[in-house]
């Protein structure tokens, strides 16, 4: 396992801490006031308390970014577990949004998602078990709004259907690509460096 992976890793987290915050807050200010609903707020504190989690385990880390071997370890699959959890959350934020919402504002939750899983190819691509727990858990999430999609708007507006449901699909395919290009050049830089 990279130690100066795995401190970079914990150190931009925390850094990026305060950054998320800002884009959560703001999606659910909009999405609370726009759905006239307390449900997104719900949905952010679901999502802050694996944030504050997943600070917590970095900050953690770093008290001791030296330790052995097994510790590094068990870092690596709390990040999984709360990640994991992370990544749920998220997802059920964006389909509770746009169950919510009205068929023109389905592309809100899924920019949410789109961004989210992004976010997380980009920043997880250096620990194989962490990237593939979020990446599966937002494709699930884009194949619960792919279904809704579907089942919601092809009856009433059979193009839109089909261009929700292309899209999303679209957007799940982009997400895990880029996920497995980003790992795969990591990968390689690794094996040169050595």
């Amino acid at each position: 396992m990279d130690d100066d992976a795995l401190e970079s890793f914990a150190r931009l987290g925390l850094r990026l801490f305060w950054f998320r915050q800002v884009m959560f807050v703001g999606a659910t200010i909009v999405t609370t006031l726009y759905l006239s609903s307390p449900l997104p707020l719900y949905g952010y504190i679901a999502c802050l308390i694996a944030e504050l989690a997943e600070a917590y385990l970095s900050w953690r880390f770093l008290a001791r970014p030296d330790a052995e071997p097994a510790r590094r370890r068990r870092f690596v699959l709390w990040q999984c577990l709360v990640g994991g959890w992370s990544a749920a959350s998220i997802s059920a934020y964006a389909v509770l949004v746009a169950w919510l919402g009205a068929p023109e504002f389905f592309f809100v939750p899924l920019t949410y998602q789109f961004s989210a899983a992004l976010y997380a190819s980009l920043f997880n691509h250096q620990f194989r078990s962490l990237l593939v727990v979020r990446m599966a858990v937002y494709v699930v999430g884009f194949c619960i709004l792919a279904g809704m999609a579907w089942a919601v708007h092809a009856a009433q507006q059979p193009a839109l259907g089909v261009s929700y449901l292309v899209t999303v699909l679209s957007a799940s395919f982009f997400s895990v690509t880029n996920a497995l290009v980003l790992r795969q050049k990591h990968c390689d830089r690794v094996a040169r460096e050595r």
